[in-house]
């Protein structure tokens, strides 16, 4: 049987030191029938000659140079060109296990999935350290539906959350993404993506097998300096807590503004340490934020009063005396 194509898009910019091993993982994949659309971002270093080289090698590769726009809009560009039946989204700083493409499609023909995904492991570059999000000594696979996915995003277990929210440890099937586009904010588009993925899926299937690096460097989205663009993951929870009540699916919906006020505790802990002046101003902007989402709440959840009161009791108590001293 002819192994299905699977479109690998990877969006590049500004990293020129990691990108020739990561072109080469994928390259070197045991899966061998794989369409892969390098996206340069106009990185101002030498990437787009870099992923000239390897074209001319590799039949395979293909090239877009793009004005720059964020790695959404890349991801977006890369779509437009794909012709896989399945497609990968590579972040250009990480890479692959060999069989990452194999064990993904294997799980997809085994179970007619739409989704499917595997665990993955952080790789420190500063100091060497290695973390696995699951263990591997027993390797299980889940499979649902679009239901049990997206409750995977709103999953208090933390790792079981890292790995739904993220795109790049899955493969979709063309025709989910023929339906859902990336939206296109510079900064943790993730957020207000991926959740209209998973719904759009008849069957998901999930395993703890780590066959991803993820490179932790200085700079990445998840060391970055706390600033107001972190904010926009607020706005994804809003987004997917808008998309749930226009489906009515108000127990996601409910997930999704507990989520909200959760970031927003975690926030308040993460700027804790910076300069005064710049602390008051951000822990206004989440108050802010805090405030709005409890008037939404208020105003159209109050008919669920179970969870409403579990809502309130969580955070609104929490938070009472903290919001009136920030936000007079």
């Amino acid at each position: 049987m002819k192994q299905k194509l699977i479109s690998v898009i990877v969006p590049i910019y500004g990293v020129e030191k990691y990108l020739k091993k990561a072109i080469e993982s994928i390259q070197n994949q045991t899966y061998k029938n794989l369409e892969i659309i390098l996206v340069d971002d106009e990185s101002k270093d030498n990437c787009g000659a870099i992923c000239e080289e390897y074209a001319k090698k590799d039949s395979r590769i293909k090239v877009i140079h793009k004005k720059n726009g964020g790695q959404a809009s890349a991801r977006n560009a890369g779509l437009k060109i794909a012709t896989g039946e399945y497609i990968n989204f590579f972040d250009p700083d990480d890479y692959l296990e060999p069989t990452f493409f194999e064990y993904l499609m294997k799980l997809a023909n085994k179970y007619n999935a739409d989704i499917t995904e595997c665990s993955f492991r952080k790789f420190y570059e500063n100091t060497g350290k290695e973390e696995y999000t699951f263990p591997q000594d027993e390797i299980e696979e889940i499979v649902t539906d679009n239901m049990g996915a997206l409750n995977r995003l709103f999953s208090e277990n933390w790792n079981i959350y890292l790995n739904a929210i993220v795109t790049w440890n899955k493969i979709y099937k063309k025709e989910i993404l023929d339906k859902v586009k990336f939206s296109e904010v510079r900064i943790y588009e993730e957020f207000g993506t991926v959740y209209k993925m998973l719904y759009e899926c008849k069957r998901f299937v999930t395993s703890n097998k780590s066959l991803y690096t993820y490179l932790q460097r200085d700079g990445s989205t998840l060391t970055r300096k706390f600033s107001d663009e972190r904010l926009a993951m607020l706005d994804g929870y809003q987004q997917s807590a808008d998309f749930f009540a226009s489906q009515n699916l108000i127990d996601l919906e409910l997930k999704a503004i507990k989520k909200y006020f959760a970031t927003c505790m975690r926030f308040k802990g993460m700027i804790a340490e910076l300069e005064e002046k710049e602390k008051l101003r951000l822990e206004k902007e989440i108050n802010k934020r805090f405030n709005k989402m409890k008037k939404r709440l208020n105003q159209t959840l109050i008919r669920e009063k179970k969870a409403y009161q579990e809502i309130a009791n969580q955070f609104y108590n929490k938070e009472e005396e903290k919001e009136e001293a920030v936000c007079v």
